[in-house]
């Protein structure tokens, strides 16, 4: 979800958000800790938010 305000202005601004689902979520950490267990319990997460 997101936008332009004062498109073309000195006050131009742009947004952006992001939505995360429980149920997403939860098949996201389900699937890593099942991976962990699998791999010795050696799990590394990271993220990237471009900001």
């Amino acid at each position: 979800i997101g936008g332009r305000l004062y498109r073309g202005t000195d006050q131009e601004a742009a947004f952006q958000e992001s939505i995360f689902t429980r149920q997403g979520t939860d098949r996201i950490h389900e699937y890593a800790f099942n991976l962990a267990a699998s791999r010795q319990g050696k799990l590394t997460s990271a993220t990237k938010s471009n900001g």
